[in-house]
């Protein structure tokens, strides 16, 4: 138990953790070249051109235009590699949840479920089977509110297709 704690202190210490960028402000897509570019603009008016990192894709980072966002990576060739991120606002006041969409049998019927990356599963409204049962397995950001059991959302947006949709890393 003691080495267990020992290790995390390490870990918690370790150069890595202390070199890390963090940048916070709203994400703009701008056009050029072939695909675009996602940029971080701060509060101070600092503009920062983001890169995808280990298990994020570029399109994701463009797909976040509009919502203010905390990026963790690392300063590279002028750019900011991006390894995660958190969604801090959606622009209108409320606070994006990040996740998945699933799919499970209620009474016979399929239903989708939003599950957030904390695990924490909603059942979505039985319209959205319909509507967003071709996004099965998609990572989006959603805001909402829960209401008779149902989690009804007010807006939303898909970031990554399912994985096995997704043409490119």
């Amino acid at each position: 138990m003691k080495s267990s704690i020992i290790t995390l202190l390490l870990l918690a210490a370790s150069p890595a953790a202390a070199d890390e960028l963090r940048l916070a402000g709203k994400i703009k897509e701008v056009a050029g070249g072939p695909t675009g570019r996602a940029i971080l603009v701060t509060a101070d008016g600092d503009s920062h051109t983001l890169a995808a990192g280990v298990g994020i894709l570029d399109t994701e980072l463009r797909r976040l235009a509009g919502l203010s966002v905390a990026v963790h990576g690392e300063a590279s060739e002028g750019r900011v590699l991006v390894h995660r991120y958190e969604l801090l606002d959606d622009g209108l006041g409320g606070r994006p949840r990040l996740g998945l969409l699933a799919q499970l049998e209620l009474e016979g019927k399929a239903r989708l479920v939003f599950v957030d990356e904390h695990g924490l599963a909603e059942l979505l409204p039985d319209g959205w089977t319909k509507k967003m049962g071709a996004h099965l397995g998609a990572r989006i950001w959603i805001v909402g509110e829960r209401a008779g059991g149902v989690f009804r959302p007010a807006r939303f947006g898909v970031l990554r297709a399912a994985a096995s949709k997704e043409a490119t890393p």
